[in-house]
């Protein structure tokens, strides 16, 4: 009898952790039985399906008002235009697709706050949707129903330049665990450190970056980490435009793999004519030791107004603007 009870006691101990396992698997949204179509894309734009897209993936029989748009398990809300109730050649559906990030990554970190930004993915750029008829009406985009107000004196233009020189492992080429440890990530290559002669200098640069308004004044954000687990940074950030003297935005403290985020303000002659901003880390500590640049992001308010060399153009919707 007591065997049979101790091994009773076993059987119930292995259910409890398959029960504590159970839950969503992330396919909850699919609808057995039901057709989806998969559209790939690897970059933020605004995307239209049209009639002959439609009906090349099977759809012609569709009632577009049912036409539904999918991403990681959450409906995506499109803009239908041309005819609502049958599907015909004036028939579209537009859909702003954002390419593929880092956001599904964080489960890969033991602890997932450990994750730095979710700016980029381990695996691919390419972002998977999915177009399926529901049994209800899709989700659309509401349309305002008063009319605009005065034009907007400028909007906020961000650029972000990552640095993705190479993936890092903690610690470097030792580590065969199963999951990933804090610092583990793609960064910037490690800039060694040298307080008197050596400085890394990155360039945010897109063509788009004219027109820029004084004020709100432009502001520069940057992420650093430190290249060895146990070591004490003070990195120096500052421009180094062709043609001006170098100025110092700040010094940032922080320890060994765990990341800093600076932010500053800059001037309207900070951006260049060719829309260059040149930033330059040096660590200025005694002891000296290399540090990885992760990220550089710039937003600056930009005029109202559309250019020539462009056929889209991304900005900020900032409640402030009125």
């Amino acid at each position: 009898m007591r065997k049979y009870l101790l091994l009773l006691l076993l059987l119930l101990a292995g259910v409890a952790p398959v029960l504590a396992q159970s839950g969503p698997y992330g396919n909850e949204w699919i609808v057995p039985g039901q057709a989806y179509y998969k559209i790939k894309i690897t970059r933020d734009a605004i995307y239209r399906l049209d009639f002959q897209y439609l009906t090349a993936a099977g759809l012609s029989g569709a009632n577009p008002a049912q036409l539904q748009l999918w991403r990681r398990g959450r409906e995506v809300a499109i803009y239908q235009g041309g005819n609502t109730n049958t599907l015909d050649p004036t028939t579209f559906l537009e859909f702003y697709g954002q390419r593929n990030d880092g956001k599904l990554d964080a489960d890969y970190y033991k602890n997932p706050q450990d994750q730095l930004h979710k700016l980029y993915s381990f695996f691919t750029d390419t972002a998977t949707y999915f177009v399926t008829v529901g049994a209800l009406p899709g989700r659309r985009m509401q349309q305002p129903v008063t009319a605009g107000g005065a034009p907007h004196p400028y909007r906020l233009y961000t650029e972000t330049k990552l640095e993705t020189y190479a993936y890092v492992d903690v610690p470097v080429n030792s580590t065969f665990l199963p999951w990933l440890e804090k610092g583990e990530g793609f960064y910037g290559a490690t800039v060694p450190a040298n307080a008197t002669s050596y400085a890394s200098a990155s360039e945010i640069n897109d063509s788009t970056f004219q027109a820029i308004l004084p004020s709100p004044a432009p502001r520069l954000e940057t992420m650093m980490m430190g290249g060895r687990p146990n070591a004490t940074y003070q990195s120096e950030i500052a421009l180094i435009n062709t043609g001006q003297p170098v100025r110092v935005l700040g010094t940032l403290a922080y320890t060994g793999y765990n990341p800093v985020v600076g932010r500053y303000n800059l001037q309207r002659s900070d951006i260049t004519a060719a829309g260059k901003v040149r930033v330059r880390f040096a660590e200025r500590s005694a002891v000296g030791v290399p540090f990885r640049v992760i990220y550089m992001k710039l937003t600056a308010a930009q005029a109202s107004r559309w250019f020539s060399n462009r056929r889209m153009l991304a900005f900020l919707n900032d409640s402030t603007l009125g």
